[in-house]
């Protein structure tokens, strides 16, 4: 479960950054001009969806390593 929670969380660090990247996008788009800071701004929350990719993957790596499919099918199983 262990294994489990932390690719989860690497997984939700993930998508809280591609959403925030996103919705400066958005934001700057309705407004029709990105000041500094929005850039700034969204370049720090695409770094930090990069970065927690890479996470994913050695998080991944250990989980398949560590965690055989019995006791993955126990975690998801009704």
């Amino acid at each position: 479960a262990k294994a489990a929670k932390q690719l989860q969380d690497v997984l939700g660090e993930h998508q809280d950054a591609v959403t925030a990247s996103a919705r400066v996008r958005r934001y700057v788009r309705a407004r029709g001009k990105a000041t500094p800071a929005l850039r700034a701004l969204r370049r720090q929350h695409d770094r930090e969806a990069a970065q927690s990719k890479r996470r994913f993957t050695a998080e991944w790596r250990s989980f398949k390593k560590n965690v055989s499919i019995d006791e993955l099918l126990e975690l998801v199983a009704p």
